[in-house]
Parts: structure tokens; C-alpha cells; sequence
């Protein structure tokens, strides 16, 4: 009997399925709770109210929420995730946590589910931050080789200027906007719609990969007119000086090139085509010149315009803007300290002020500033008068500085009443020190960073001539750190 039911297959499979229908009628018979979960996508309710605040925001999530909830075993299979729906409200949004919590409702089988489901996680975080608006002219360019004997002459493109809005830190990467047009094997003119591309300061595209960046309008016509002939660039020679607290960045034509006819030999001796500056100046401007140019004008003898010879010249100019950094003794290189000696600053915290162009100014930090202090000469038991100097990088200036007193005492003495953040010392022991302060001998002192000259008095002798006449205002200390401001 027992070698009949090991050896059996049909016996084993009999049993399993007997097995399975007793383990079926004892759950039908009892119907147990359990606890089962979704993965549901998480909907964003009163989103506008940020928006109208002119802020970007983003989720600490992907997006979605795992719903768990409760119901009858028989039952469990009938549950979807589309019978629940999980939102976050932006009008309970926790300004000081950046937290919103989540709500989910039962929107089908209410009758099965047991209880009150919740979703995991129950709070998210959220990201604001602000929208910035900023118009750009359209470059263009032309891709592509045209057939033999043809050359671009224009392309032109309405409307001309298109306005993105994103992020602040989206938006600021861009540094232009432009089309691209193929015209590859082509002789005919062309004409159609394209969507605007972005550029980083390299000339680099950037890829919209954030659909918070938005252009408007997003597509725009152009018509590009191809000739036969050689194709000369345009190179614009800018003269005069722009308006005080302003800055020329550069001159910008819907027409990178013009196409020219002419005998052979008179069209290979000329590549480009120069505008002089008698023609394009920036004289005391505080804003932005539009120029108009006949090309014509310009070309050698037996070299004439194909098509259109008069272009127009956009010569930007922006706004300066000032903001304000406060620096302490850590922001600051130090040379010249003498052994034995420990330096601090009085008051502890210096503000600076930085003249640049608005986006600039959000790039850099404190240490980009390249601040120094050279406390050469500077004698133990005095108080002397502090000089900053600065190697910003190109496009910043430095309009002035809050004047400051340097304390000099002994390293291995009580440190002095008034504050300051800490001092510095150089590495010899404070008994060499003070051996070597006994005997009289000056020797050479230790220095930290490139050797300089003795600190200037004088603040504003760190400042470029252009800005000297603004620096002898004194600011006061920055509560906050950094602030922008209107020049």
C-alpha cells in the first residue's frame, strides 16, 4: 500500500487538487481581511497659485504614491489603482517646511474597501523658485552645404525676437536663441516654420529637456533667400562709450552674411565685409540701438549686393546692477604674517560692493572674489588700517568696500576685547617666535599666498579707474549676506 501511493503520480496530483479546493471553501468560508497597495499618480491641485506668484515649482517625488488600503480577500482582485485618487493641494502648502500633505479618495468600489486608505508618503516636499521672463533676438543659421554655385544670401524670420520663461536657473543658462535652417543641396528659396533652439555662452545647444522652459511663441516663420555666388561674413567694428552704470555686450544682425556677385578674381582677395565704427557707436547709451546699414556702401569696387544690401545692427546694452557680499577673514587670502603673530578683523564681517550685469551676478560667490590682505609691517600691540585687494573675474568690478581695522597681537597672549572671527598664526612654535622677537632681529616673515606690497589705505585704489568716482560711499554691514540693487 505504501510503495502504491509514493510511486502513484496520479494519487500525488489528486491529492494537491483536493488540497486546493479545501484551502478555496475554508477562505470563502472565512473571507479574512488584508491589507493590499496601488501605485497611483500623484495630481497637483491649485498649481496656480504659485504660478500667479511667478514661481516654478517641483515634487520630491516621481510623481506617484503608493496607496495602501484594506479589503476582503475574495474581493482584492476587483481593486484597481484607477479606483483611488491621490492630489496634493497647493493652498496647504507649509511656507517654512516647503511640505504639502497628500489626500487619496476612493473614487470606485467604495463598498470594498475596508477602512480608510493612505498614501506613502503622506507628505511631499516641494521646491519653489522664481520665474524669470527674458526676451531674446533670434540669430539664425544655416546648416548644410547649398548645390555648387549657390550660397545663403538671408534668412528672415517673424517675429524677430521671442520671449522665454522658465526657472531662474533654467533660463539662465541660456545666453541665446536662435533657428536652424537646412539647406543642404539646395538652390531654391526656402520658407516654413521652425521651432527656436537655445544656446549656452559657448555657442553650445542646449537641450529643452525641462518642459518648465517655455518660448513664445514656440514657432516661428522664416524665409530664407539663396544666391549664386560667395557669401561674405559681416564683421561689425563698435565705437563710444556707453552711459555710466550700463554696458555694451555685443552687436547682434538677423544677417550673419550677404551674398555678393563680381568677377572672379576680385571676389577671392575679399572674405568679409567691415562696418566701421564711424557708423556703429554707443555713445552715452543707456539702452539698446537698432542701426541701420547699407552693406553696399562698404563692398569693394566690381563686388555688388545680390538681393537686399541694407540690413539693420542691434547693438546691445544692459543695465549694470550692484550686489553686496559679506566676507570675513575665512573669505579672504592672507600674506605676510609674521610668526608669532595673530591677526583678526574689526568689525569681524566686511561688505562688498560688486557691479555687473543682473544674471552675472547670480553666478558668482564670495570667493570668486578673489579678496587679499597683506599684513606686511603690520607690528604686534596695534591697530592698523585695514586694505582689501581684488582680482574679480572679467565682467565684474569692485564699486567699494566698508573700511575695517586689522588687530595685531601676540599668538600665545590674551586676544583682544574687540570681535573679530578668529586670527591666524604661521606654523613656527610660539617659543621660536619669541625668541626671535627678543633678540631684535626683523628676519624675513612668513608668508602665505604671492608676496605683495604693503596694503594701500586707500580702498578705492583697489577699484578699477572707471569706477573710482563712485567708491568713496561707505555701506553699511548686510544683514542678509548678498543683495541686489538697482544702480
Amino acid at each position: 500500500m505504501r510503495n502504491r501511493l509514493i510511486k502513484n503520480p496520479g494519487l500525488k496530483l489528486l491529492s494537491i487538487v483536493l488540497a486546493f479546493f479545501i484551502w478555496l471553501a475554508v477562505v470563502n468560508i472565512s473571507n479574512p481581511e488584508v491589507t493590499r497597495s496601488k501605485t497611483v499618480e500623484l495630481e497637483i491641485q491649485n498649481a496656480n497659485i504659485l504660478t500667479n506668484a511667478s514661481k516654478s515649482f517641483t515634487l520630491s517625488n516621481s510623481g506617484t504614491v503608493t496607496v495602501s488600503y484594506e479589503v476582503r480577500t475574495t474581493d482584492e482582485s476587483r481593486i484597481k489603482a484607477s479606483d483611488f485618487k491621490a492630489t496634493v493641494d497647493m493652498e496647504d502648502l507649509y511656507d517654512v517646511t516647503g511640505s504639502v500633505p497628500v489626500n487619496v479618495e476612493v473614487v470606485s468600489n467604495k463598498d470594498l474597501i475596508i477602512g480608510t486608505p493612505y498614501a506613502r508618503p503622506g507628505v511631499i516636499q516641494v521646491t519653489t523658485e522664481d520665474i524669470q521672463k527674458k526676451k531674446f533676438t533670434l540669430s539664425t543659421n544655416a546648416t548644410g552645404t547649398p548645390t555648387d554655385g549657390y550660397s545663403v544670401g538671408s534668412i528672415d524670420v517673424d517675429p524677430p525676437a521671442v520671449t522665454v520663461s522658465g526657472p531662474v536657473s533654467e533660463v539662465g543658462r541660456i545666453s541665446s536663441v536662435g533657428i536652424e535652417v537646412n539647406v543642404d543641396g539646395e538652390s531654391r528659396n526656402l520658407s516654413g516654420s521652425i521651432s527656436p533652439v537655445f544656446y549656452d555662452a559657448n555657442g553650445n545647444r542646449i537641450n529643452r529637456k525641462s518642459d518648465k522652459v517655455t518660448v513664445d511663441p514656440e514657432q516661428v516663420a522664416y524665409n530664407v533667400t539663396m544666391l549664386r555666388g560667395k557669401s561674405l561674413s559681416l564683421n561689425f567694428n563698435v565705437s563710444g562709450s556707453v552711459a555710466d552704470g550700463y554696458r555694451y555686450t555685443g552687436a547682434e544682425c538677423n544677417v550673419k552674411s550677404v551674398s555678393v556677385v563680381g568677377q572672379k578674381e576680385v571676389l577671392d582677395s575679399v572674405s568679409t565685409v567691415d562696418i566701421p565704427e564711424s557708423v556703429l557707436s554707443v555713445q552715452g547709451a543707456t539702452g539698446d540701438r537698432q542701426v541701420k546699414v547699407n552693406v553696399s556702401d562698404y563692398l569693394p569696387s566690381g563686388v555688388s549686393i545680390s538681393g537686399n544690401s541694407e540690413i539693420v545692427v542691434t547693438l546691445k546694452v544692459e543695465a549694470l546692477q550692484d550686489k553686496e557680499f559679506t566676507l570675513t577673514l575665512d573669505d579672504i587670502t592672507q600674506v605676510g604674517q609674521t610668526s608669532g603673530y595673530a591677526y583678526m578683523l574689526d568689525p569681524e564681517s566686511i561688505t562688498v560692493d560688486v557691479t555687473g550685469l543682473t544674471e552675472d551676478l547670480g553666478l558668482i560667490k564670495p570667493s570668486d572674489l578673489k579678496a587679499e590682505v597683506d599684513f606686511t609691517h603690520m607690528s604686534k600691540g596695534t591697530v592698523h588700517d585695514g586694505t582689501l585687494t581684488f582680482d574679480p573675474p572679467k565682467g565684474y568690478a569692485i564699486k567699494s568696500y566698508t573700511p575695517f581695522k586689522i588687530v595685531v597681537y601676540d599668538a600665545n597672549g590674551e586676544k583682544p576685547a574687540t570681535g573679530g572671527p578668529g586670527m591666524t598664526v604661521t606654523d613656527e612654535s610660539a617659543a621660536e617666535s619669541s625668541s626671535e622677537t627678543s633678540s631684535g632681529s626683523a628676519g624675513t616673515p612668513a608668508v602665505s599666498g604671492e608676496s605683495k606690497s604693503p596694503a594701500n589705505p586707500n580702498p578705492t585704489e583697489s577699484v578699477p579707474e572707471t569706477l573710482k568716482s563712485t567708491v568713496g560711499a561707505t555701506k553699511t554691514e548686510s544683514s542678509a549676506g548678498e543683495t541686489v540693487k538697482s544702480q
